[in-house]
């Protein structure tokens, strides 16, 4: 009698139990064990920054040394009229003080039908560490016409404790990689940590769900922003989706039917960065999930890693299912297939930072990273 091994079975279910590990225990991160490299001035060593609408992007790949970059949007297009951020000359000034921004989703619906009417929670970091509550107008009152606004979006199994921490180390981070520059800066959350009692393939991808339905309350908040204002979308593995589906909706896209009104930040600049993001590496491929992502963004740069964990399983989360983009990037045939949008999408491989990490500290903890998507973050290019 043949006996039929189950070895399969475990070898699935071990390496499902590693990835739930790794995305539910950010202490597993090098964010305390960070080596020093030093905290970037802004103004690396042999550049300058300037501000340009972005017209084409070349494909660039990291493969190790001391500098991480990427390379200048739209370099032949640079002017005056166009700048949004530049360096000026004389010595970098101190890191602005904490002062941010946080935006919740978590008592919104995360399923059709959304209630785009119903007002996201809206709260004010203020530099002595307490949050201060305000609404929707009283934080864009705040903000400064025309100063770029980067907004944040976390993955899955974030508690709203975690985020604010995090939250934290990350402005930090981002603002020390370009204090001469004016940003505001927002941390969107949303419920990703709810009912996660039991990790299974069906709650990976009700999480990836609701990350996409976040797109619809991303774009309300968009288009409540400055119009002069430029925005940078940051999102983390499925955070990274809800970066993905607020872009093809503000492209012109649909989500289950269901679209924005005509022109809603149609006229706005976008740029975007993907951080281990945990969607179909060719879901931003025309006549796919998120086919109108690109169309309306200056420039889009991934952070790829081959050694992600997490996302090394994340295919056997359905059957069928591609790899993820975090861990492959753009391959020759998804680039092929984007044609005329080719050019906007670049990968930068960030393996030899993240090793087999994941979680959003291992980010954070580098500043090389935050130093090489200034032109992203803050609207700049690099001019030597």
């Amino acid at each position: 009698m043949a006996i039929r091994s189950n070895w399969p079975d475990k070898s699935i279910r071990l390496l499902r139990w590693v990835a739930a590990v790794a995305l539910m225990v950010p202490t597993l991160s090098v964010a305390e064990t960070t080596s020093n490299h030093g905290t970037p001035t802004g103004r690396a060593a042999g550049f300058s920054y300037r501000a340009t609408p972005a017209s084409a992007i070349r494909v660039a790949r990291y493969t190790g040394g001391p500098a991480l970059e990427v390379p200048p949007l739209g370099a032949a297009g640079r002017s005056e009229a166009n700048v949004t951020n530049r360096f000026d000359a004389g010595p970098p000034p101190s890191v602005p003080e904490v002062n941010y921004w946080i935006v919740s989703s978590r008592k919104m619906p995360q399923e059709a039908p959304w209630s785009v009417t119903q007002p996201l929670e809206v709260f004010q970091r203020l530099p002595d560490g307490s949050l201060l509550q305000h609404d929707m107008t009283g934080m864009t009152s705040r903000f400064t016409p025309g100063v770029p606004v980067c907004i944040f979006i976390h993955g899955t199994f974030v508690s709203a404790d975690t985020h604010q921490r995090e939250s934290v180390r990350t402005y930090q981070w981002v603002r020390d990689s370009a204090p001469q520059c004016p940003l505001h800066v927002i941390f969107y959350t949303w419920p990703s940590d709810t009912d996660n009692t039991w990790m299974s393939p069906l709650l990976i991808n009700l999480r990836g769900e609701w990350a996409e339905n976040n797109g619809f309350y991303l774009a309300s908040l968009i288009a409540q922003l400055p119009p002069e204002s430029p925005v940078c979308l940051v999102g983390h593995s499925h955070g990274g989706r809800a970066v993905a589906s607020t872009l093809h909706l503000l492209g012109g896209g649909q989500i289950k039917g269901y679209t924005l009104p005509q022109n809603v930040g149609a006229t706005r600049r976008y740029r975007a960065v993907l951080a281990a993001a945990a969607f179909d590496r060719h879901w931003l491929n025309p006549g796919q999930r998120y086919e109108r992502a690109l169309c309306g963004v200056e420039g889009l740069v991934n952070l790829r890693s081959s050694g992600d964990l997490v996302l090394h399983v994340y295919p056997l989360r359905r059957p069928l299912s591609r790899k993820a983009i975090g861990e492959t990037g753009f391959t020759l045939w998804d680039r092929a297939r984007l044609g005329p949008l080719n050019p906007k999408a670049i990968d930068l491989d960030v393996s030899p930072f993240l090793g087999l990490g994941h979680t959003w500290p291992y980010f954070y903890s580098e500043p090389r990273i935050a130093a090489a998507i200034v032109p992203y973050t803050y609207f700049v290019d690099r001019v030597e």
